[in-house]
């Protein structure tokens, strides 16, 4: 009897330890295993009208990665980024943002650190001119992300302010915002991270 207790122990014991390094295994008889992962967010859409010089407002967000690993290989395993795309239209003809329409010039600002101001690191003016892509900001996320933590948050904000009035008519500004990760660590540690996005009231 004290002969089966022992054996059924130790299988137990065996159970659980392979179960504990099952993915790990996996990941070294993987090759390929190792290739950064990228995780998105849904798209957070909006759109917000500016009439007048030095009108602004303030978007803000919080991006959240979950499911990540507890084993994680090095404090690099996590790289985040905030996106933000924005275009720019007249309410009537001529529409403008075709490159060769004057239109009033913004400042935009991407911000992690309290709500952004036209200070901020990550920011820019946009042309007087502007094309019909999308005038592209970025920036990283999730850089407090502690070494083994299982969900990080980072809160941030898109500042938007017009700088020229009259004679420009109102601006129609269009914005599209998402957050993603790229994930240094293995396919089988990481498959159930994902990244969503959330609109926060100021």
């Amino acid at each position: 009897m004290m002969r089966r207790t022992l054996a059924s122990a130790a299988a137990l014991s065996m159970v659980l330890a392979c179960a504990s390094c099952s993915a790990p295994a996996k990941c070294n008889a993987q090759p390929d295993a190792s290739q950064p992962r990228l995780v998105e967010s849904d798209e957070r859409a909006d759109s917000l009208l500016l009439t007048d010089a030095n009108e602004s407002q303030v978007l803000l967000f919080r991006a959240t990665l979950s499911g990540l690993p507890v084993l994680w290989p090095n404090e690099e395993a996590v790289q985040g980024a905030a996106r933000l795309g924005l275009e720019l239209r007249y309410e009537s003809e001529p529409l403008g943002g075709d490159g060769h329409t004057e239109m009033p010039r913004l400042v935009l600002a991407l911000g992690t650190r309290g709500t952004p101001t036209p200070t901020t690191p990550t920011q820019l003016t946009t042309s007087k001119y502007p094309g019909p892509e999308p005038i592209l900001l970025s920036a990283p996320v999730f850089e407090d992300c502690a070494l083994g933590s299982s969900q990080c948050q980072t809160s941030f904000g898109v500042f938007i302010q017009r700088v020229d009035g009259v004679p420009f008519p109102p601006l129609r500004v269009s914005t599209r915002v998402t957050a993603d990760a790229n994930l240094n660590t293995c396919s089988a540690l990481s498959n159930e991270a994902r990244v969503t996005l959330e609109v926060e009231t100021p």
